[in-house]
């Protein structure tokens, strides 16, 4: 299969993906608003909701049509930002966030404090959805690196930073959440700089992650997505 039909297929699973965590967050939110939430509330949210998924999606393809499949990305030169770009990659990894999802959950054990138990949840919860989403992509597309390697599409690091940031707005504002999306910008920069993605794979990642990072909205007494466990099955639940 040629590579630009492989995109496109690509591209389609994105949109399939995130068309599915948009639905079951809006379901919920719809569900909720008999309950403890207002209508024009939800209803918003649910609209910036798909706002972001057809946002992300249209930048992922302009992003597309603009690249050679065989040329890397020299936006970035290596070294100009290597102390930032550094700190990128670790705050994009997955043993980083979850090591973060696990730090709150003991702070708020600890400290009998609710609010980072909660965000320690959705967050290990947020992380998982996001890493099946970028890895199932990946195997599907498996559109070759700028460095040569497989499984570019999308940058599943990007992914994990912005859901990361996400959470961590939803839970405690933009205080919090300015500095974590500046971190999460630094380390789609870090992946293109060091030739392991192109512009589309980062930002295909991005839109992964602010839309499922969204999607767990405990805070509003909305929709709860939880992870069970059945004898040898393993799966979500979403509880409304």
């Amino acid at each position: 299969m040629r590579d630009g039909r492989t995109l496109y297929l690509g591209g389609l699973l994105l949109v399939c993906v995130l068309l599915f965590v948009a639905s079951a967050c809006s379901a919920g939110q719809q569900n909720s608003s008999t309950t403890n939430a207002p209508t024009s509330s939800l209803s918003g949210r649910a609209s910036s909701q798909l706002g972001i998924l057809a946002a992300g999606s249209v930048l992922t393809w302009i992003a597309l049509a603009g690249e050679d499949g065989h040329v890397a990305s020299e936006r970035f030169e290596a070294g100009s930002v290597e102390g930032l770009t550094d700190f990128g990659n670790v705050y994009g990894s997955g043993e980083g966030a979850f090591s973060l999802a696990a730090g709150l959950g003991v702070m708020g054990r600890l400290g009998n404090r609710p609010a980072l138990t909660n965000a320690s949840m959705d967050l290990g919860t947020s992380l998982l959805a996001t890493s099946a989403a970028a890895l199932a992509i990946k195997v599907s597309v498996r559109r070759t690196r700028p460095n040569g390697g497989p499984y570019s599409f999308p940058s599943g690091h990007t992914a994990v930073a912005f859901t990361t940031a996400t959470v961590l707005e939803e839970h405690f504002g933009w205080r919090i959440g300015i500095p974590a999306y500046a971190a999460a910008g630094l380390t789609g920069i870090a992946r293109m700089e060091d030739r392991k993605h192109f512009l589309s794979d980062v930002v295909a990642g991005a839109t992964i992650g602010i839309v499922v990072g969204r999607a767990v909205p405990s805070r509003l007494g909305g929709s709860r997505c939880s992870l069970v466990a059945e004898g040898t099955r393993v799966g979500f639940r979403l509880r409304l």
